[in-house]
């Protein structure tokens, strides 16, 4: 089986979640993604995290390993491509066993267009439990552009 490598910076942070959405993903490690900052953009009611280069930026990624079933899954999840489109980047991958090489990945951004706005706390609270799960800095989440 064909494995990709996905990269996440929000709700797919989560653990449990992930483990649900995804069945096969096999969390690799992660990535720190310079020169972008983490927005707060969607529609009402459907205001999600996205990310917009920004030069002093840096975003942490969960790196996943997924099959093309689980990238369907995520296709679904993140309205792709209506609300999210892909991109592939090259990330300097911290695997889990401490050994660290490029790779390259792919990740959901949000198409333009999309206003800034307050997200809803379960959806932060998803957030903050995948940072946590990873290991990474909440402070990020909660500096995020909303406006």
């Amino acid at each position: 089986m064909k494995q990709k490598l996905y990269a996440a910076y929000g709700s797919n942070l989560h653990l449990a979640d992930m483990r649900q959405r995804c069945p096969q993903a096999v969390r690799v490690g992660h990535a720190l993604l310079g020169g972008y900052a983490l927005h707060y953009r969607g529609r009402p009611g459907n205001v999600m995290l996205t990310i917009e280069p920004q030069a002093d930026g840096v975003v942490p990624l969960g790196i996943w390993a997924v099959s093309a079933a689980d990238e369907q899954a995520l296709d679904v999840y993140e309205d792709f491509p209506d609300l999210y489109g892909k991109v592939m980047m090259t990330v300097m991958l911290q695997g889990r066993d401490g050994s660290e090489s490029p790779a390259e990945v792919f990740l959901y951004v949000m198409v333009d267009g999309m206003p800034h706005g307050q997200p809803a706390a379960h959806y932060v609270e998803i957030c903050e439990i995948g940072y946590r799960d990873f290991g990474f800095d909440t402070n990020i989440l909660h500096n995020a552009v909303r406006s």
